[in-house]
């Protein structure tokens, strides 16, 4: 792309921010806490580095953060728990949630908001942009909504051991230079995006 001076938009990750101690800014220091967030952290850092050398290379780099929607079923195991959720509500009449789901929040973005977002990185300014709402959910919380959509009872299961200190507990999006450089902001709030994914899944 850099030889060719072809736009490169690339998919970072909000996992980059690890535990979240030092803010979710782009501009905070990254603590990433398993091989998948190293991996895009590294590939940030060597954007970063390039675009000093060279201001004019046209690079977009954008942390998302926890995308849903509807059609995820391919996803297997990595589909949101949205999509979980609902799936195990239809078949089963209950929704199983990890044992503390009230202590763990995400920033939970629809994917049409995720999508406009993409779109725009194609006339955005070179960089690196989080995509998200800005707000916080609990697994909690989702798994209520979904309950109250469905009837379905809501199951506490074990916390996997294997996910121990590898799994954030909170996640939410500074937007603060995603929308000063015009991107759109996101329309969905996740009430309204669980409506959407059950209308067109129920």
């Amino acid at each position: 792309c850099l030889e060719s001076s072809t736009r490169l938009i690339y998919a970072s990750s909000a996992s980059v921010y690890g535990d979240g101690k030092n803010g979710f800014s782009e501009h905070a220091q990254k603590t990433p806490n398993n091989y998948y967030a190293v991996s895009k952290s590294a590939f940030d850092d060597f954007v970063v580095l390039k675009l000093r050398d060279d201001p004019y290379a046209e690079i977009v780099g954008l942390r998302y953060f926890n995308v849903y929607g509807s059609n995820e079923a391919s996803k297997g195991p990595m589909a949101s728990p949205v999509h979980k959720f609902l799936t195990h509500a239809k078949e089963t009449g209950k929704i199983d949630i990890f044992e503390g789901s009230k202590k763990y929040f995400r920033d939970f973005v629809h994917i049409k908001d995720a999508v406009e977002m993409t779109v725009y990185a194609l006339m955005s300014e070179s960089g690196i942009y989080n995509v998200g709402t800005g707000s916080a959910v609990s697994f909690y919380d989702i798994a209520e909504k979904i309950s109250d959509l469905t009837d379905a009872d809501i199951k506490y299961i074990p916390f996997p051991t294997d996910l121990i200190g590898k799994y954030q507990k909170y996640t939410c999006a500074d937007l603060t230079l995603t929308l000063s450089t015009g991107f759109p902001k996101p329309q969905y709030d996740m009430h309204t995006g669980i409506l959407e994914v059950h209308e067109k899944e129920g």
